[in-house]
């Protein structure tokens, strides 16, 4: 048998691999491994194909706060997953034959931080403990840009930090952090940019989060959104254990209340328990709706209530001072 040049070899392994091609793509990537962007809050997808490997979008952490010790997990444990997932996606996009409009085979994926999303669902639910956490010099950020093609994966994290200034104290902006790039050629991860200013507090070059949401999207008419609690709950971890953990041993009580405080029981004396705190609800799996009705399954350390004293809770058909 004589030999074939390279281009007809080429020509028939195409043909051979085309007759298997749609059920390696059902074997590999089953419909629910695939996710659609278009449809995502939390991110802007700017490429011409919306569909993710879901192994890759699931260790994209859009609309989240990474803290030291996240920051650290995700540079650390992460980022070697996000590899195996980035080559999934272009795995998938060579045994879905995916194109541009023009048919050229597709080459990039570009997802982007939705600010509508980042800065009236996610900020509004813990904005003044974030603010804590800086003015404490804890360093947040969060993902503004990721990008794979054939060539890197690239990653860029914005800085949230304070601007306080006579017309608006203590207020969050966003400052350039650092880009990350890991080069399939190489096999390596490297920053290739950092921010030199790491002052926290009216750094020299920063940015304002808009004051109203985008038109287009009408569901963040309303800048307090309510979300619901799993995605509270959800969303207070992503904040550093260290900055939680100082601001719980100031601001929790002691397992009991002082002698010389009035029944902690009755809604006019919560002071010493704010079941509003959403440090104290978090570490005790404590849901409020609102902010006068909560429901938790933990009761403080306190003394009985006297048989002389008859105490209300939120759903009873009658006050106390009523009988």
């Amino acid at each position: 048998m004589s030999r074939i040049t390279d281009e007809e070899r080429n020509r028939r392994a195409q043909s051979l691999f085309e007759t298997h091609q749609e059920r390696q793509l059902q074997a590999l990537f089953p419909s629910n491994s695939i996710v659609e962007t278009s449809t995502d809050n939390s991110l802007l997808c700017w490429s011409e194909n919306t569909q993710v490997v879901r192994h890759l979008r699931d260790l994209l952490p859009f609309g989240r706060i990474l803290g030291p010790i996240r920051f650290s997990e995700f540079i650390n444990n992460t980022l070697s997953l996000i590899v195996k997932a980035s080559q999934e996606q272009l795995l998938y996009w060579h045994l879905a034959g995916t194109t541009t409009r023009n048919n050229y085979p597709e080459e990039s994926l570009l997802l982007w931080n939705s600010d509508d999303h980042f800065w009236f669902t996610v900020i509004p639910i813990y904005e003044n403990i974030l603010v804590e956490q800086i003015l404490r010099g804890e360093r947040l950020q969060y993902l503004e840009r990721f990008r794979l093609d054939h060539q890197e994966i690239q990653f860029a994290f914005y800085d949230l930090r304070l601007a306080s200034q006579a017309s608006h104290q203590n207020r969050l902006v966003t400052t350039e952090g650092r880009e990350i790039v890991y080069k399939w050629r190489t096999q390596e991860w490297e920053t290739t940019t950092t921010n030199p200013d790491q002052r926290l507090i009216n750094p020299r070059i920063y940015y304002f989060p808009p004051d109203h949401p985008s038109s287009r999207n009408q569901e963040y008419a309303n800048p307090r959104i309510q979300v619901n609690a799993e995605e509270l709950s959800e969303i207070l971890q992503e904040i550093s254990e260290e900055g939680l953990a100082s601001q719980r041993e100031e601001e929790l009580p002691p397992s009991s209340p002082p002698s010389d405080v009035p029944n902690q029981s009755t809604p006019s004396s919560r002071s010493g328990w704010d079941l509003d705190n959403p440090l104290w609800n978090r570490q005790h799996s404590c849901w409020c709706e609102g902010k006068e009705i909560c429901t938790c399954g933990f009761r403080p350390d306190t003394p009985p209530t006297p048989p002389s004293v008859v105490l209300w809770a939120p759903g009873y058909q009658y006050l106390p001072s009523s009988e």
